[in-house]
């Protein structure tokens, strides 16, 4: 029966679907996310509701976890779950294949493994306090999407975010140009007001303090 779920194992990792993440983070202050992802210029942050990224279709939000020892335990009890199940639905009757196979179409198997597979990230990057957004799709799937940086291509998955009651911070960044920059916001806010959101966007277009420009 091991044999049976080791190649259940191998097959999702091998398996023409994927999972499509798009990152947020829990500060709009951070100085580290600006410089690392942001263009030398300076950059903005968009901020929501947590409530409402729950409510973006065929998605689910993720909390990243980083430390070691909460990723251990959390393979080992889904592991330990699996076992479980195995002996629960041990009937002689089966194969071990077969009964591999009872517990796998149930499809909580390849959800799990699935979500330890998104949630789970390397120590290294715990100052980024990540959340995401995510979603699968399969290559041949008509809604995926590719993009191009240089000579990278980028597959990725247009999501049309729900124009809905809620609150929405969007804040200045460290920029070169502050008083521009700042301009630009206002415009922004003007034309999405226009456009007739639903989102109640409030502007932060204070400068961020301790930058240090290259």
């Amino acid at each position: 029966m091991t044999d049976a779920i080791a190649e259940a194992i191998e097959s999702f990792l091998g398996a023409r679907k994927h999972a499509y993440v798009t990152s947020f983070v829990n500060r709009y202050d951070s100085l580290t996310m600006y410089r690392t992802y942001g263009p030398p210029e300076g950059g903005y942050c968009i901020g929501f509701k947590r409530e409402y990224l729950r409510t973006v279709p065929n998605t689910r939000l993720v909390d990243m976890e980083y430390t070691k020892e909460v990723q251990q335990k959390e393979t080992y009890d889904f592991l330990k779950q699996l076992v479980e199940d195995l002996v629960e639905k041990g009937d002689p009757k089966l194969s071990p294949q077969e009964a591999s196979n009872q517990i796998l179409k149930k499809g909580r198997f390849f959800g799990q493994l699935h979500n330890l597979s998104v949630r789970h990230k390397s120590s290294e990057f715990h100052t980024e306090d990540e959340v995401r957004l995510v979603t699968s799709v399969g290559w041949n799937e008509r809604k995926l999407r590719i993009s191009n940086k240089g000579n990278v291509f980028i597959p990725y998955i247009e999501h049309e975010l729900p124009n809905t009651e809620t609150d929405v911070l969007i804040a200045l960044g460290p920029n070169t140009a502050q008083e521009l920059a700042n301009s630009g916001l206002n415009h922004l806010h003007h034309i999405a007001q226009k456009n007739g959101t639903k989102w109640n966007i409030t502007l932060l277009g204070r400068e961020l303090s301790g930058y240090r420009y290259l």
